[in-house]
């Protein structure tokens, strides 16, 4: 009897009786005729037989399928807590805040930037920054420099986004000196 472990720690296991060799329904089913009554009675019996068993695999499989997705769960809890604690040893979290501000003025370097084309294209890359994370966006906060830098296109740009974005930066940017290119 073929046998199916289902629990390596505790050994136990899934048993189900021998399909049994018999081909000659096979050679009915090809040649298109009627079973006999002595075939018709074998392949009741062996419905009636094996339609448990199969009903036993669905179970057991959907018990596993259970166990399994809480498995895959947990597994997904303790890799995100370990990718958070790993986070801590990342590079940049070593570098001086004046060598982060240095990048930020460079990734930043064009400044706010609202074109027309492609219709209403926005690039903020300081504002984008300051996003990221707590430090970097006290940095970039406490640096005006990095919002001093506009070039807006009025005539083809969502005016009112346009219009806070410019506000934004203008405050940020206080007390540093402005560098603006305006269309309208």
């Amino acid at each position: 009897m073929p046998r199916t472990v289902l629990c390596s720690a505790c050994k136990r296991d899934l048993v189900t009786p021998d399909l049994p060799c018999d081909l000659s329904h096979r050679d009915i089913l090809r040649s298109g005729s009627i079973p006999s009554k002595l075939v018709a009675s074998q392949v009741e019996h062996a419905i009636a037989h094996w339609s448990p068993v199969i009903t036993q695999y669905d179970a057991e499989i959907e018990t596993l399928e259970g166990i399994l997705e809480e498995l895959r769960s947990k597994k997904g809890e303790i890799q995100g807590y370990l990718d958070e604690r790993q986070k801590l040893w990342s590079p940049i979290r070593k570098l001086p805040v004046e060598i982060l501000g240095e990048i930020f003025a460079t990734c930043s370097d064009n400044g706010l930037l609202i074109t027309g084309v492609p219709k209403g294209k926005i690039s903020a890359p300081t504002l984008a920054l300051s996003h990221v994370c707590f430090l970097w966006r006290k940095i970039i906060l406490s640096t005006p420099s990095l919002w001093a830098r506009m070039s807006v296109d009025f005539v083809h740009a969502e005016k009112e986004r346009a219009r806070s974005l410019v506000e934004l930066y203008l405050t940020r940017s206080r007390p540093a000196p402005l560098t603006c290119k305006l269309e309208a």
